[in-house]
């Protein structure tokens, strides 16, 4: 996402009722510190993870981030956002744990011949912990969903 948008995206989903950090960082698996580098445009937020967000707080970021380049969308109906993930969520949510094993993967591998510092152990350590904790929310809401 380009930066004004991006930046525009981040401060009206911060700035909706109740959003803070935390929770949208726990929403797509990263460390909260994510979020802050979204909004000072450190780093990229993917699409995906975008449109996950939206899926899950409204479409107002969206909506906002579209005026920024002069698109103006319109939503039909707001969705009831806090209630239980769908099939399509946790199946977007299992792609970004692929996404995510992959570059940790590739990463793990890179290091192979070098000798981690202490603060690359506990940032690998803190991102499979992140990962794990993915893994099981998806198994959780795949199991609530498959009870009759």
């Amino acid at each position: 996402m380009p930066g004004s948008v991006q930046k525009v995206f981040v401060d009206v989903l911060l700035g909706l009722p109740s959003v803070i950090q935390r929770d949208v960082a726990r929403r797509i698996g990263v460390d909260r510190s994510m979020v802050s580098r979204w909004r000072a445009g450190d780093r990229t937020l993917g699409i995906e993870d975008a449109l996950y967000l939206v899926e899950r707080f409204g479409t107002e970021p969206l909506v906002a981030a579209a005026r920024v380049v002069g698109v103006e969308v319109v939503t039909e109906c707001e969705p009831d956002t806090m209630e239980g993930d769908t099939a399509e969520v946790v199946v977007g949510v299992l792609g970004s744990l692929l996404s995510e094993s992959v570059s940790l993967t590739s990463h793990l591998t890179g290091l192979r011949e070098a000798t981690l510092t202490q603060a690359q152990r506990i940032d690998l350590v803190q991102r499979l912990a992140a990962l794990e904790g993915m893994c099981r929310g998806a198994q959780a809401a795949l199991l609530d969903e498959s009870k009759p």
